[in-house]
């Protein structure tokens, strides 16, 4: 840098601060002091050649040397002789490593900001700053000698950040400095080990071994671009310390062939990491001593989108602050527990028989069971958790979890809208489930919403599990369907569809049962005068006599002309003509009020909606039962 004094028209001098003459990228600078240098331009390729002086012997020279010799040379041992021979490399690190008394490292960022910024450029009135760009850069300029581009003002925040990137280049080509701030660490085992990494954005990569700080070697690479680095062989049950240094720029981290412990694992540094992998559908940890990584707690990374430690043995994953979470593969694991960033766009996630805890909440494009969520067994479970997942199926989860052997003791499932029997709430009742969180003592507050079930159960029944589960509007079946198969040629066509029965083995149940106690056996007849029919009761269990036991002319052998017949209490009935199918439906139900709607997911469409074709005939000479008309024939 320089200051440069100039003879004023008034015959004063002046000093300029901020007149950097020929700067040749320094901070930045253009040989004509525009700012055009890219803080992370390689001097050794420069094609559009920035550096004026990147053809010179000595510029070139010292790129390609591996040493400088101190001294005369004598034989290649002197390599190895710091008396003898030096590297720019070497003279780098040295150079970031000193520290004054005060703590302050010159040869840094921070020696920058010092000398540079706030013993200089923060002490220089901005006013002053700008007052002076006016009369250099503004004022001088002309159509055939333009000098605004050179007008950048004091560049306080671009100085600081143009400063610390170009460290952390510099860094990176050297092996000092700045490249060890951004680091992994992990303490793995194995034999013939190898980490793969993929960039995630243009910069230096470098990785090493015990002790930290130690770099065995560093690569270069564009974003998009990946290396491999393979180790030498290493005690498997001990391991070693591994350091993946420029991690914040990081995009894919492959370590499936370096199994890794519990102990020393801090990934922290992945801002930038879309995809990690540590297992795979072939995996086999090169040790099983229990030592291994266990629980995966990955922080914060807000660009993470897949990871797989499948037949890895993991017990748990955290990804609470992953919010671009897409898949988890996690089959073959020790997985019991996995928690996602509420709102992930996770579609698929593969989860082990190991799972104890399920929570699933506001995952918009998780599906189960049609979709991308798939468990292998259940009967571990003991924590389930549901809540704002539209595409998962809670009856089907439920079902899956509870049929699959699990015993869960706490529950959190709101907002449900079900129509199901009570195989799931006995189960729920049996294992003393409990609401999470809920300090209920003997009950389950962990449902909520409507349940309507699909078989009558006696009231005590009903009302023992609505009992236990306050928070949960539960409604005995609404119903009791039987249906008449027309395609069977049997006056006794008939199906109950509460217990399958039909035909000659027929049995009415729910509500058909309850209409028929409350049926009355009557005898009478109209009343001519007064438009009335008029009867009297008959016994319930002898049709032949009256209420009150006596008898009466039930064969009607006098000619008073009664009919005996039933009398239907209060009833609601519908019927469904399945027409196509050629079966008829028929709903009973015995109660007071008007049955609820069972229908969870209604789709109704107009006539004019579900037409297929109209005015058209299909013509044929050849209809044979069974065989289906060709679409082609249609007119």
């Amino acid at each position: 840098m320089m200051v440069g004094f100039y003879l004023e028209t008034d015959g004063s001098v002046r000093m300029y601060l901020n007149h950097l003459y020929d700067g040749d990228t320094i901070l930045g600078s253009d040989n004509d002091c525009g700012l055009t240098i890219p803080a992370e331009l390689d001097p050794n390729n420069d094609p559009k050649g920035y550096y004026q002086g990147h053809d010179s012997v000595l510029f070139t020279q010292l790129a390609n040397a591996d040493y400088i010799w101190l001294k005369d040379y004598v034989s290649d041992s002197d390599i190895s002789d710091t008396t003898k021979t030096v590297s720019v490399a070497s003279i780098a690190d040295k150079m970031r490593k000193v520290e004054l008394k005060s703590g302050l490292r010159p040869f840094s960022p921070q020696g920058i900001q010092k000398y540079w910024i706030d013993d200089r450029l923060s002490k220089w009135p901005k006013l002053v700053s700008s007052y002076d760009g006016i009369r250099k850069y503004i004022e001088h300029s002309t159509v055939e000698s333009n000098y605004f581009f050179a007008l950048h003002g004091l560049s306080v925040q671009r100085l600081q950040d143009y400063v610390a990137t170009r460290f952390r280049y510099r860094d990176g080509f050297y092996g000092c400095g700045d490249i060890f701030s951004s680091a992994i660490s992990m303490r793995c085992t194995g034999t013939n080990m190898s980490v793969t990494i993929k960039a995630a954005k243009d910069g230096f990569f470098g990785i090493g071994v015990d002790p930290a700080m130690n770099m065995r070697e560093s690569i270069y690479l564009k974003a998009g671009e990946s290396a491999h680095t393979q180790f030498r062989q290493y005690q498997p049950r001990s391991g070693v310390m591994l350091y993946i240094y420029g991690a914040d720029r990081i995009g894919e981290l492959d370590i499936r062939k370096a199994t890794p412990k519990q102990s020393g694992w801090d990934i922290s540094a992945l801002t930038l990491l879309k995809k990690l992998v540590i297992g795979g559908r072939n995996y086999s940890p090169a040790t099983k001593s229990g030592e291994e990584l266990s629980t995966l707690n990955l922080g914060q990374l807000p660009f993470l989108e897949e990871v797989d430690v499948r037949n890895f043995p993991l017990v748990s994953i955290n990804a609470t602050y992953c919010p671009r979470l897409v898949t988890i593969l996690a089959s073959g694991s020790n997985l019991q527990e996995f928690t996602p960033a509420e709102t992930s766009p996770i579609s698929t996630l593969e989860l082990p028989s190991t799972m104890r805890t399920i929570s699933f909440v506001n995952l918009p494009n998780l599906a189960y069971p049609n979709g991308g969520l798939t468990i292998k067994g259940f009967a571990n479970v003991s924590r389930v958790q549901l809540q704002g997942c539209k595409d998962i199926d809670t009856y089907a989860m439920l079902s899956a979890i509870i049929g699959g052997g699990a015993s869960v003791k706490e529950i959190s499932v709101p907002n449900i809208k079900l129509t199901a029997d009570t195989t799931i709430l006995a189960s729920l009742m049996a294992s003393g489930a409990k609401g999470i969180g809920s300090d209920l003592d003997n009950g389950c507050d962990g449902l909520s919403g409507r349940w309507i079930l699909t078989k009558l159960i006696e009231d005590n029944t009903l009302n023992s599990y609505k009992a236990y589960f306050p928070a949960l509007k539960l409604h005995n079946a609404q119903y009791t369907m039987v249906v008449f198969d027309d395609t069977i040629d049997d006056p006794a066509n008939i199906s109950n569809l509460d217990n399958n029965t039909s035909g000659d083995s027929y049995e009415a149940t729910g509500h058909i049962l309850r209409i028929r106690k409350k049926l009355i056996p009557v005898k009478g007849k109209l009343n001519t005068a007064s438009g009335v029919w008029e009867g009297v009761r008959l016994s319930d269990s002898h049709y032949q006599k009256l209420k009150d036991g006596s008898d009466f002319d039930y064969k009607d052998e006098l000619g008073a002309g009664n009919d005996t017949m039933m009398r239907c209490p209060h009833l609601w009935y519908k019927g469904i003509d399945d027409f196509k199918n050629q079966k008829k439906y028929i709903c009973w139900s015995s109660l007071d009020d008007e049955p609820l709607s069972t229908a969870n997911k209604i789709n109704r469409k107009k006539l004019s909606e579900i037409i297929y074709r109209q005015n058209s005939v299909i013509i044929t000479s050849d209809i044979q039962e069974g065989v289906q008309l060709s679409k082609h024939r249609e007119c």
